[in-house]
C-alpha cells in the first residue's frame, strides 16, 4: 500500500513539474519574440546577429507557418465532445509574430511603383546580373542561356578564368565593350556592353567580395548611362580583428562594411556625369537587411517590383544545398529616369548557387 501511495505522489507531482517547465519555455520564447521583433523594429540591423536573423527570417517564417498550420488543422479535430483546442498557444503566436515583423517590414521597405507601360517609355534595353560561383565551371547550359537572351548588357560576379575564357569569345562579336578582371575564388567581376563604355576608376576602397566595376555607356540615343557592378562581402568574410576587440567585434564591421559598400558605391554612381544609373550585382542581403533601404532611400529603384512583390528568389540553388530559391540576395537598381518594364529569373543556374537576372528597361518619356 505505502508503495502504490508513493507512486501515486510522483504521478501527481509530474503535471506539475511538466506545467512549470512549459511555463517558463513558453515565457522564454514570447520575451525572445517580442525582443527580436521590437529590435528590427527599430533598426539594429548592424548587429551581426540581427543581419543574420533578417536573412533567414522568411525561411523560417514559412517553415514555421507551415508547422503551425498543420498543428492547428489537428486541433479543429475535437479530442472530446464539444471541446476544441486553441488554433495557437501564446509563444507560437509569439514566435510567428516576431518572425512575420522582419519580413513584413521588408515588404513594407520595398516600397512600390507602378510598371510603366510599353508607350510612355523609349530606348529599350536589357540587362542580364548573375553570379556564377567562382570555384566551379559552370555548366555550358548557362553560358547559352546568356546567348540565347542577348541582353545589351551583362554584369557578372564570381567570374573565374576558366569560364571567362569559354564566355568571351561567344559574346565577342556582340559586346565591343569588355570591362573584365577574371579571378580564381570569388573575386572575379566582369561587365560586357553591346554600348560603347568607358571604366572608371574607384574613388574608394572597398572591403568586398569582388571589387565593385564604374562604367559610363553611351546608347545609341546619346544618353549617358552610368552601371555599377557589385559583389559585396558574404557574412563569413570578416575584416582582421584589431588588437583589443573582443572576438564579436568583426562579425559586426563586416555587415557595417558591407552597408558603406553600398553607400559608397552608390555616391561614385551619382557623381558620374549620366542621364540615368543603374546598379546590380549579389548584395548578399535580403529586402530585410539595412542595406536594401540605404539603396532604396537613395531614390533607385528595385527593378524586380515591376513583374511581382514576392518570390523572385536567387539563392540557393538545389544542386549546391537542400532548399531552393529561398532568398533574394540579387538585385538590379535603376534611377527614377529608368522605367523597369519586367524582370525575371534565369532558366538555369548552371551549377551556380544563385541564379540570374533578366530585367528590360526603358527611358521614361518626359511630360
Amino acid at each position: 500500500m505505502h508503495g502504490n501511495a508513493a507512486e501515486r505522489r510522483i504521478d501527481d507531482e509530474r503535471p506539475s513539474r511538466t506545467s512549470s517547465v512549459r511555463r517558463a519555455l513558453e515565457t522564454l520564447a514570447i520575451a525572445l519574440s517580442v525582443t527580436y521583433a521590437g529590435l528590427n523594429l527599430v533598426g539594429f540591423e548592424r548587429n551581426f546577429i540581427l543581419y543574420l536573423a533578417n536573412v533567414i527570417a522568411p525561411v523560417l517564417a514559412a517553415l514555421l507557418v507551415l508547422t503551425l498550420a498543420a498543428r492547428a488543422a489537428l486541433r479543429l479535430v475535437p479530442r472530446a465532445p464539444l471541446k476544441r483546442q486553441r488554433l495557437l498557444t501564446a509563444p507560437e503566436a509569439a514566435l510567428l509574430a516576431a518572425l512575420l515583423v522582419p519580413v513584413a517590414q521588408g515588404e513594407l521597405r520595398r516600397g512600390g511603383f507602378a510598371a510603366a507601360s510599353v508607350a510612355a517609355v523609349e530606348g529599350e534595353f536589357s540587362v542580364l546580373d548573375a553570379n556564377l560561383l567562382g570555384p566551379v565551371n559552370v555548366s555550358q547550359n548557362l553560358l547559352d542561356e546568356i546567348v540565347r537572351r542577348e541582353p545589351d548588357i551583362v554584369l557578372l560576379q564570381e567570374l573565374n578564368p576558366a569560364v571567362s575564357e569559354r564566355l568571351t569569345p561567344l559574346l565577342a562579336a556582340r559586346y565591343p565593350c569588355r570591362v573584365l578582371n577574371p579571378q580564381n575564388g570569388t573575386t572575379g567581376m566582369a561587365v560586357y556592353s553591346r554600348f560603347p563604355c568607358e571604366p572608371r576608376d574607384l574613388g574608394r576602397a572597398y572591403f568586398a567580395a569582388g571589387l565593385p566595376q564604374l562604367v559610363t555607356m553611351t546608347l545609341p540615343s546619346g544618353k549617358k548611362l552610368a552601371v555599377g557592378n557589385v559583389h559585396t562581402n558574404p557574412p563569413h568574410v570578416l575584416p582582421p580583428a584589431q588588437e583589443g576587440q573582443s572576438f564579436l567585434a568583426p562579425l559586426s564591421e563586416t555587415v557595417a562594411l558591407r552597408e558603406a559598400h553600398t553607400e559608397n558605391i552608390l555616391a561614385e554612381l551619382a557623381s558620374m556625369p549620366a542621364d540615368a544609373r543603374i546598379l546590380g550585382g549579389d548584395f548578399n542581403a535580403t529586402v530585410r537587411n539595412r542595406i536594401y533601404g540605404i539603396a532604396r532611400n537613395s531614390g533607385m529603384q528595385d527593378s524586380w517590383s515591376a513583374s511581382s512583390r514576392f518570390a523572385g528568389g536567387t539563392w540557393p540553388n538545389a544542386s549546391v544545398s537542400l532548399v531552393r530559391w529561398l532568398l533574394r540576395l540579387d538585385f538590379l537598381f535603376c534611377s527614377p529616369e529608368l522605367a523597369p518594364l519586367s524582370a525575371e529569373n534565369l532558366s538555369t543556374a548552371g551549377g551556380s548557387d544563385h541564379r540570374g537576372l533578366f530585367v528590360r528597361l526603358g527611358w521614361r518619356r518626359k511630360g
